[in-house]
């Protein structure tokens, strides 16, 4: 999957100035979500998205979706790619799970886990 597919992929075109909110994007669960200027991923953006899963458990999962600009088209026996960035925080002994699901929330489609952040940015 690109990030093309995704309602604003950098957290610099989410950044709504005049009020210090996040665009397009919504949290899952029971997480929050802010940017972060305090850690940007390079000089042409300064701004990421930071989420505070911190009170998601296997049962309960918290996170963060994107609906894309329209829907994300999805078919039978097709292989999707994506990546990001993603660094843990001090404490986190968790992983991700990056999945494709329905607009609302009760077909999953497909999904990769097991990604497990480092202490530093890394592109997962």
């Amino acid at each position: 999957m690109k990030a093309d597919a995704t309602a604003n992929s950098s957290a610099t075109a989410t950044f709504k100035a005049s009020t210090n909110q996040v665009r397009f994007w919504k949290t899952v669960g029971d997480a929050e979500m802010s940017l972060d200027t305090g850690t940007p991923l390079n000089d042409a953006l300064k701004v990421s998205l930071k989420l505070d899963a911190a009170k998601a458990t296997k049962n309960s999962p918290a996170g963060i979706a994107n609906g894309g600009y329209w829907g994300i088209a999805v078919k039978p026996r097709t292989t999707y790619q994506g990546s990001f960035y993603a660094k843990a925080a001090n404490g986190f002994n968790g992983s991700l799970t990056v999945a494709i699901v329905s607009a609302d929330g009760k077909n999953q489609f497909c999904q990769r886990e097991s990604f497990r952040p480092d202490r530093r940015l890394e592109k997962i």
